[in-house]
């Protein structure tokens, strides 16, 4: 297998039937998909479709919003199709169609580093993405400047909130530095405040189900970034549980009737994961045997709670 074929294997890919069209050299077929990511696009059609690999298309497929350029990676004939697929330029799309979790681990398994640019209008949030390990974020939401994130934590007070921005302009200092200098943290609390920062940032993106991301590769990462080492585990799970649409878990997961069981691929086992007890009574109720429904009748939590904690 090639390096860039794993690398299109590590994004979730999701079933569908909808109508995609392909223009390229002046020509328009239509197509259905097989499935999508993403990463690219699995389609089959009926038009003839030249064998020989395509540089560069346009698709478009209007009720995913999927609409750019990408390139026709492999192609074959069937006995009354042609199957193909396509490898779009960009990791993009909105959220409606992608799960946030379903991103952040698509980027950490392929191993990718860049940013993951988030917007709904006019909020504008970015992780930073080392070698698929978030190591910052930022947000140009007032909610979740550092001074207000450390207010709401209760790292300080209200009065001390406002002699700190007041200090801070006046002596053109960062809010960090007026922090520590002011005696309001001592310098060892300045790295937990800021990680909490990038956390509560970073969670409160899986609350959004409307928003558009895309993926910007292959950029330098500023040495003034700071460099944190999050635990995409227990991000991921945190944000889960943060979630707080019925609907959208319900259609998450498969059916009530499936029967659950742990991965044998450790590529899908989180070794650093810390659950709460009663997250843990749920989950050692998965034994390869109790269906979703099952476990959903002997919980010991609402059925909304046991099935958040399954999704996560």
């Amino acid at each position: 297998m090639s390096s860039s074929e794993n690398d299109r294997r590590q994004f979730r890919r999701y079933k569908s039937d909808s109508i995609l069209y392909l223009s390229f050299k002046d020509k328009i077929i239509q197509a259905k998909i097989t499935n999508y990511s993403a990463k690219g696009i699995g389609f089959i059609t009926d038009d003839s479709l030249p064998l020989s690999l395509v540089p560069d298309i346009h698709y478009k497929v209007r009720n995913l919003d999927l609409n750019g350029e990408g390139k026709i990676i492999w192609i074959e004939k069937a006995t009354s199709c042609v199957k193909g697929g396509i490898e779009k330029k960009s990791v993009s799309g909105l959220l409606k169609h992608y799960p946030l979790s379903d991103i952040l681990l698509d980027l950490q398994r392929s191993k990718k580093s860049g940013i993951l640019d988030i917007r709904r209008k006019p909020i504008i949030k970015r992780i930073f993405i080392n070698k698929g390990d978030m190591i910052f974020a930022t947000s140009n939401k007032e909610d979740d400047r550092f001074v207000e994130v450390i207010l709401k934590a209760g790292k300080i007070t209200i009065d001390q909130y406002y002699q700190l921005v007041d200090f801070a302009k006046k002596k053109g200092k960062s809010p960090g530095a007026a922090l520590v200098e002011l005696g309001y943290l001592k310098p060892e609390d300045l790295i937990w405040s800021v990680r909490h920062q990038v956390e509560q940032i970073i969670l409160s993106l899986f609350q959004w189900e409307e928003g558009k991301f895309m993926f910007i590769e292959g950029i330098s990462l500023s040495d003034k970034v700071i460099r944190l080492k999050l635990s995409a585990a227990n991000l991921i799970y945190r944000g889960v549980k943060k979630i707080s649409n019925i609907s959208y878990i319900k259609n998450s997961l498969p059916p009530l009737d499936t029967v659950l069981s742990y991965s044998t691929d450790p590529i899908n086992l989180f070794q650093n994961l810390h659950l709460e007890k009663h997250d843990r009574d749920i989950l050692f109720l998965i034994d390869g045997k109790r269906s979703i429904h099952e476990i959903l009748s002997v919980s010991h939590l609402d059925n909304f709670q046991t099935l958040k904690t399954l999704y996560a």
